[in-house]
């Protein structure tokens, strides 16, 4: 059927059956929200390398999170760590953020023994993201850097 012949059988329907399959754009009881666009970020993603010493309590890394969404959010946070990261503690288990509001949140941790490992921060909510770092666990001292006097 051509695109003229088609548009004359439809102009000659009544608007009754042309509308009918149509969905209301009205929101009804029982169906679920409408989906709202945006979600969060965390970042950074790959920051670092940072270099904690080893065996020590008290490291921390800062992340940003950012509801990018366009509407107020509460978003939970919590933390994870691989590679001889232990104990660690985000300073908020929660941020509500208006749209596009960001806030900084600091992740404290302890390190084992010198190893490379990944702090991670994840914010979950009506969306979700992660961020993490690069570690270089070291030993006593900075990587590359010696402390005794040359001569």
């Amino acid at each position: 059927m051509s695109a003229r012949r088609l548009l004359a059988v439809l102009l000659l329907l009544p608007a009754s059956l042309l509308f009918k399959s149509i969905p209301s754009l009205h929101r009804s009881p029982g169906l679920p929200t409408p989906v709202v666009p945006g979600g969060v970020q965390v970042t950074p993603d790959a920051g670092g390398p940072l270099y904690p010493e080893a065996n020590t309590s008290g490291q921390f890394a800062g992340f940003y999170v950012k509801n990018t969404r366009t509407v107020t959010t509460t978003y939970t946070l919590s933390c994870s760590g691989t590679g001889g990261i232990s104990g660690c503690t985000p300073d908020q288990t929660s941020v509500t953020l208006s749209p596009q509001q960001q806030t900084d949140v600091a992740v404290t941790f302890a390190t084992g023994n010198p190893a490379t490992a990944i702090v991670v921060l994840r914010a979950t909510g009506a969306a979700a993201d992660t961020g993490y770092y690069n570690l270089t666990i070291t030993g006593p001292g900075f990587p590359g850097v010696s402390l005794e006097e040359s001569e």
